[in-house]
């Protein structure tokens, strides 16, 4: 895992300024950098690659990166892990082919000149990353299929630059320190951006399963993959469990594949679960996994059961294995800003908190881990999968009696501690978007706001609509799929990549931790995409298909406990450890100087919070992660250190 940079302009390139851009990633690749440049057209233009390495295969100089292939025609910087890159050497080696190093770097590279683009088929893995075609005077830039690794890019007068982190982008002189107005209604209905666009005014993602082409002055972006449409349904149930079964213990296999020690996430959930016991069937020697756990006075505002009762009980069935727990007890107050800065886009999660803090403890015995990331998305397995069809039974019942339900559901308190908390959270977010069309019911329970409670929330003079552009094009991209394929079809392309997979990546990377998610091998991802939808979601049951296929694996306490979701006490945080934050970040006088929001809206959500009346947190979240933001990339003339230092 790595940090790549790149850089092609009309003129020379200011080489001091390009290295310390490089080294702003320096977090991502602490065991070597490099650099390479080269003249791109007879008129004076150049070209600049720069890489971070944090070691993984071929520990040796011969991994070295930026790399040329041997015929000196093509030139990578590259972020990532092929997994199956032994294969594709093997067959490349069978055309005559010759290796200088042991890493997937070089097979790539040969790859392309043997196949070209169509190479990118061949790789199962996560990558991201830039290569100058010298003898068609290209730039080439490719994203992985799902978006495990980021690549951002800019383009304007400065010419285009891409990397692995926009603060990297914002060192090269012209990049534009400007808020996406346009996308802050975005940012807090979902605490996330949705791609192409970032909340930084002119720079973009480059979408998963894309490649963007830049030769002679022109730019092109093409998709070059995509989850299959047509839905299987004459295959059998045991067919499709089975074939599953093998899929993610060969997954788990490949991605053992590693020159430094590998553990996993263990959350006591039945993805953690699985992936653990695959990796006892294909290790010898010890095993290494970690679990998190948070403070007796933070769970009182979550209703999720304990993960560590469960992961306890993985663990003492796992044999051979060097289980570690870790209590997150953090100084949040001065973690957030920190974390701000690692992320670079805004991400209001406190799960990029915990993330951070247990990549950086196992970094100690292991430098990749294994995590269960992408199975709520490709199986169905959140609450709102099974509250978009529960919708469709309560809008049967008679209207008055649906008034009466939403009455009840307003006059419960929904933040204070104490029974029914979780029913009471749940029944508040189901009746708010309940009685919306199919689609649109299902996007109000993958927001925070309703239209209204946007607009009040937000300064007049700023757009609040369209929010849900990207979830729309999207939807209609999915096509004839069934209902719920066709939500799915919309997670994979927005929820995974732009939150789970981002914090993901951006809170292991600041721990010097790989993260690999077998789940997300693409083989899988394609398979469930053509599952019919009950064997996903099946009555009150969720991710079905995978529980059946790795319930033989793990034990069924684990395969029947109530769903959880990884994160962090968000709302404990918020009315407690973060009180006196809250009060300064989002003061009368921060808020009107800032101009973005309604100082009275937020004062009042701010009261309900802390009452008990309503539950704010996630809003109260997104507004301190915004201000912070706010204050460390745009406000600043650099953005060389998070707020309050490294």
């Amino acid at each position: 895992m790595c940090g790549i940079l790149g850089w092609i302009r009309p003129g020379p390139i200011d080489r001091p300024l390009f290295e310390t851009a490089l080294d702003l990633m320096s977090h991502r690749g602490p065991d070597d950098r490099g650099s390479w440049y080269a003249p791109v057209d007879g008129n004076g233009g150049e070209l600049a690659l720069g890489h971070r390495r944090l070691s993984i295969l071929d520990l040796s100089p011969r991994g070295h990166q930026p790399m040329t292939s041997h015929d000196n025609q093509r030139t990578m910087t590259y972020n990532g892990e092929v997994f199956n890159f032994h294969d594709v050497r093997r067959e490349l080696e069978g055309k005559g082919y010759r290796f200088n190093s042991d890493s997937d770097t070089e097979v790539m590279l040969e790859a392309w000149l043997e196949w070209g683009p169509s190479s990118l088929h061949r790789f199962n893995g996560m990558f991201a990353f830039g290569m100058w075609d010298e003898a068609a005077k290209a730039l080439h830039l490719v994203r992985d299929r799902v978006g495990v690794k980021p690549l951002y890019w800019t383009e304007g007068a400065w010419g285009l630059a891409f990397a692995s982190e926009v603060k990297s982008l914002l060192a090269i002189p012209g990049v534009p320190r400007r808020l996406n107005e346009r996308r802050l209604a975005h940012f807090l209905n979902f605490l996330w951006v949705p791609g192409p666009e970032t909340l930084f005014e002119g720079i973009y993602k480059l979408e998963p399963g894309h490649r963007l082409v830049r030769q002679n002055g022109r730019t092109e972006i093409l998709r070059w993959w995509d989850v299959p449409a047509a839905e299987d349904h004459a295959k059998s149930e045991s067919a499709w469990i089975e074939e599953l079964r093998a899929l993610m213990d060969d997954s788990v296999r490949l991605r053992l594949v590693s020159d430094v020690p590998v553990g996993a996430f263990l959350s006591g959930g039945v993805d953690s679960s699985a992936i653990l016991a695959a990796m006892r069937r294909h290790t010898q020697g010890k095993l290494i996994a970690y679990a998190v756990g948070f403070r007796g006075q933070d769970q009182r505002y979550e209703f999720a059961p304990d993960d560590l009762t469960y992961a306890r009980m993985v663990a003492g069935q796992t044999p051979d294995l060097d289980y570690h727990e870790i209590i997150v007890e953090p100084n949040v107050a001065e973690l957030l800003p920190k974390i701000v800065w690692h992320m670079d886009e805004p991400v209001a999660d406190a799960a990029a908190i915990s993330t951070y803090l247990i990549c950086r403890a196992s970094r100690e015995k292991a430098t990749v881990m294994l995590s269960g990331v992408g199975a709520e998305e490709v199986f169905g397995g959140y609450r709102r999968h099974h509250a978009v069809q529960l919708a469709e039974e309560y809008l049967r019942w008679p209207g008055l009696l649906r008034r009466g339900v939403r009455t009840l559901s307003d006059a419960l308190p929904g933040s204070a501690p104490g029974p029914g908390l979780a029913l009471r959270r749940n029944l508040q977010k189901f009746t708010a978007s309940a009685e919306l069309p199919y689609a649109h019911r299902y996007f109000g329970y993958c927001g925070y706001y309703t239209s209204a409670e946007l607009r009040a929330v937000v300064a007049p003079h700023l757009p609040t609509e369209d929010v849900l552009i990207e979830h729309e094009h999207h939807l209609a991209e999915a096509g004839a799929r069934d209902p719920l394929n066709r939500l799915l079809y919309v997670d994979l392309k927005t929820f995974l990549p732009c939150l789970n997979l981002t914090y993901s990546d951006k809170a292991s990377m600041a721990a010097g931790t790989e993260v690999r998610v077998p789940v997300l091998d693409y083989r899988i991802v394609e398979l469930a995409a053509t599952m019919p939808p009950d064997l996903k979601v099946r009555g009150s049951r969720s991710k079905w298909v995978f529980k059946q296929a790795v319930a033989p694996w793990v034990p069924e306490a684990v395969v029947k406990r109530p769903k959880t979701g990884f994160g962090g006490p968000t709302r404990s945080w918020v009315k407690n450890d973060l009180r006196e934050m809250v009060d300064d970040l989002l003061s009368e006088s921060t808020l009107k100087k800032r101009g973005l929001l309604n100082p009275a809206e937020v004062r009042r959500l701010i009261d309900e919070d802390r009452s008990g009346r309503r539950d704010h947190a996630y809003r109260i979240w997104t507004f301190m992660t915004l201000e912070l933001w706010m204050r460390t990339f745009i406000d600043r003339p650099d953005s060389g250190s998070p707020l309050g230092g490294a």
